[in-house]
């Protein structure tokens, strides 16, 4: 683009006459300080260019907003459009200062220009390619030569996909490029680029509207254009139409719980009741068929020889699903299994022991109250290790809704049902659905979920606390107690390296992270949870977990003559432990 060319266009003028107010303002102002004394007359040329650089730099930047190639030629137009303008106007005004200062404004003039120039603006749309770099097409989302090349550190920062609308400040071209390169992002999607770095995932998204544009990734990933949306029905609309068709019948889909979470969003969103019963085919799989190792829709359908398919498409994937029932259907029809109640049971007992799923046992707290609750604890621990081990003893619910007397059921740690769902940003009624199973409520320190933030799964420490706060939130809401715990795995703080010892054995590649998960007094505790207020940290530190305590009753563990003989004594945690235990018994609990 040459500087002739540039002067003819519509943001040149636009940015000229930017730069004449900008400057026309600041050299006014400058003549007021001098009136009142406060700049003195010898200082007028100085502070005449400096407001003449701030304000060519300003309307050079207008000049070439949106621009990726040439804009430097567009920001030197700009200038040279508002030279002749402010000399004329300032011949008018009678105001002699480009005509006895003229070398010195029109040097200013032209580099604050040059430096807008410089650094160039460009926007566009993210194209991410295989080997994690990217390009912003300016040209309608195509390749051109107007694209803007975005580093492979630039998209891991922001947390970048293919489709994100991208403003920025570029860099020329250097010797040797074909591009110009993109130095720092201003917007993605038009907001502030920290919000894209903590972005849900698009597998945790609600139903996308009918009327917005999609993404070149969604589009590549399901086939499905804009053109296909056009006189599609709005949410409300085909919501209905669908739960109509339904009736009321069971439902079936591959990993259920993702289809069924956008549809239950969506319904709560327009306020349609959506209460399903469903089948997913991918537990009925990961049972059924024991050796297969990977359980995707269409390796699925392979192994079972069902028809070819479109992957990705709705009407595809639940036709495939549909005939997959089939074979499913007649292999549990041979063990006796006729109803839709009984699946779940004969699921659980299919399970080879140190069966390989995909489905990742959660975290729980299980406290014993009384002795009907130690008979049922001991039961459920014997089944988990006998009946149900799967890498790691599990207790699957069904098992403990059937022990669960006596039993006082806490939600655990990060590796919870319930802080999971709330790391993976689900809707607040599917957080108060999981959160009503648990008779109260944990939050842990920050030192716990450290590693989150070295994994990168959160980019930082206030992440950490909204999410104790959201759980905060919820007891609150459902009238259960949150409790502040340790996961304590060792008593003294001097004892860590033994932990780190521990994890280095496994090859853990934060071996050698801090891991101050002792067993910490109640001031340390306090001040951990100080961020939600001194009442409340109390309350989750001291008040509710002696609440908890209060409702164990003692419970004799061993024979008398098998019970511990020597016990610790002394101003310290060990001793502590020891002394508030009555002799011969114990309060019984397992994660």
């Amino acid at each position: 683009m040459s500087v002739l060319g540039a002067i003819l266009g519509k943001r040149t003028w636009l940015g000229a006459g930017a730069i004449l107010l900008s400057a026309a303002g600041g050299c006014a102002l400058g003549a007021l300080l001098v009136v009142k004394g406060v700049l003195p007359e010898t200082g007028t040329l100085a502070w005449s260019c400096g407001c003449w650089v701030l304000a060519s730099f300003a309307g050079a930047r207008l000049a070439i907003r949106g621009r990726g190639e040439g804009t430097l030629p567009a920001a030197l137009a700009a200038a040279l459009a508002a030279y002749p303008l402010a000399w004329l106007a300032g011949v008018a005004l009678g105001d002699p200062s480009f005509r006895e200062g003229g070398l010195y404004l029109t040097a200013a003039l032209f580099a604050g220009a040059a430096a807008a120039g410089l650094l160039g603006s460009g926007h566009g749309l993210l194209e991410v390619q295989p080997g994690g770099y990217g390009f912003l097409r300016a040209q309608n989302g195509t390749p051109g030569a107007d694209d803007i090349y975005v580093s492979i550190a630039q998209i891991r920062r922001f947390n970048l996909h293919s489709g994100d609308e991208i403003v920025g400040k570029t860099r020329p071209k250097r010797m040797g490029d074909r591009y110009n390169a993109l130095m720092y992002i201003e917007s993605v999607n038009g907001e502030n680029p920290e919000i894209a770095r903590v972005r849900r995932p698009f597998d945790s998204l609600t139903p996308i509207h009918p009327n917005r544009r999609l993404t070149p990734e969604i589009i590549g990933l399901t086939g499905i254009t804009d053109d296909m949306l056009k006189d599609a029905p709005q949410l409300k609309e085909a919501l209905a139409e669908f739960l109509k068709f339904v009736d009321g019948r069971p439902l079936a889909a591959h990993n259920a719980e993702f289809d069924i979470g956008f549809i239950r969003a969506g319904c709560r969103k327009v306020g349609l009741d959506f209460q399903p019963t469903y089948v997913d085919s991918l537990i009925l799989a990961q049972n059924l068929l024991p050796d297969l190792g990977k359980y995707k829709l269409d390796i699925v359908a392979d192994r079972l020889e069902l028809p070819n398919f479109n992957h990705h498409r709705a009407s595809d994937d639940a036709a495939t699903v549909g005939y997959m029932l089939i074979p499913f259907w007649k292999m549990l029809h041979e063990r006796g299994i006729h109803t839709l109640q009984a699946v779940n049971r004969e699921m659980e007992k299919l399970r080879p022991l140190g069966s390989k799923t995909n489905r990742f046992p959660k975290h729980i707290i299980l406290i014993a109250r009384n002795k009907v609750g130690l008979k049922n604890l001991y039961q459920m621990i014997s089944a988990s290790n006998l009946k149900y081990f799967k890498r790691v003893p599990t207790i699957p619910k069904s098992l403990l809704l059937e022990h669960r007397e006596g039993i006082i059921v806490g939600s655990a740690c990060e590796a919870g049902e319930l802080f999971r769902a709330v790391v993976d940003h689900k809707d607040w009624e599917e957080l108060k659905r999981i959160a009503s199973f648990y008779d109260y409520l944990e939050i842990q320190p920050l030192c716990n979920n450290a590693f989150m933030l070295r994994n990168g799964d959160v980019q930082s420490e206030e992440e950490l606390r909204e999410f104790n706060r959201t759980i905060v939130r919820l007891g609150e809401e459902l009238g259960k107690p949150v409790c502040a715990t340790g996961d304590v795995h060792f008593r003294e703080p001097e004892d860590e390296v033994y932990r780190h010892i521990l994890l280095a054995s496994k090859k853990f590649p934060d071996a050698n992270a801090p891991l101050p998960i002792y067993f910490k007094t109640t001031d340390e505790m306090l001040e951990e949870f100080a961020y939600l207020g001194k009442e409340k940290a109390y309350e989750v530190v001291v008040t509710n977990t002696q609440a908890i305590a209060d409702q164990v009753e003692t419970c004799p563990l061993l024979p008398e003559e098998t019970a511990p003989q020597e016990q610790p004594s002394g101003n310290t945690r060990k001793g502590y432990a020891y002394s508030a235990l009555p002799k011969n018994s114990f309060r019984a609990s397992t994660t």
